[in-house]
């Protein structure tokens, strides 16, 4: 009977052995998954390969599509990823992304033109053990023409109109008065 009970004792000991090293196992096994996902900037390899303009010469106020080309040189797709556009410290708008492995992706982005050169700069940036890298950066320049002033041909000749009919009409009394023989100071 004490053979049973100690024979009983040992498997309950090796099941208990053999529960603590499977949960443990499992435990190493979850933390190099969790490494994975969160791997150093480093490790990454995706960048901006393009920067373009759907006009490179807009006026101010024209909506123009901003397109920026990452390509992910990784084995692995990439999720989680935000690709913003920058006018000089200033965001103008961003997307959250994601990449297949091996590919390249074209984003577009829609932006009013502000007058003057302006540097449009990309950035793609992951969160990395709790905080926002940048990945990689893209800067472009575009000109852009200030907004028109308008129709100023009009202005100009309502003003050469009006100056006419002012100067006509002292004149055109004087003209005929001299053609009739006859002056202002005679009537």
């Amino acid at each position: 009977m004490m053979w049973k009970r100690m024979r009983s004792s040992g498997l309950t000991l090796f099941v208990i052995t053999l529960l603590l090293i499977s949960a443990s196992a499992l435990h190493v096994v979850g933390e190099e998954d969790e490494a994975i996902k969160q791997q150093p900037p480093d490790d990454l390899d995706i960048s901006i390969t393009n920067l373009t303009f759907s006009n490179p010469e807009p006026e101010e106020g024209e909506v123009i599509t901003i397109s920026v080309t990452v390509r992910n040189n990784m084995a692995q797709r990439i999720d989680d990823l935000t690709l913003s556009l920058m006018r000089f410290d200033q965001n103008i708008t961003e997307k959250e992304i994601s990449i297949g492995p091996e590919e390249e992706e074209t984003f577009d982005f829609e932006w009013e033109a502000v007058g003057g050169t302006q540097t449009i700069t990309a950035v793609l940036s992951a969160e990395v053990f709790g905080e926002r890298i940048e990945i990689s950066l893209r800067s472009e320049d575009i000109d852009v023409e200030p907004e028109p002033l308008g129709d100023i041909y009009s202005p100009i000749l309502a003003i050469l109109f009006i100056f006419a009919v002012v100067f006509g009409s002292v004149l055109i009394p004087s003209i005929v008065a001299s053609f009739s023989g006859k002056s202002k100071d005679e009537d």
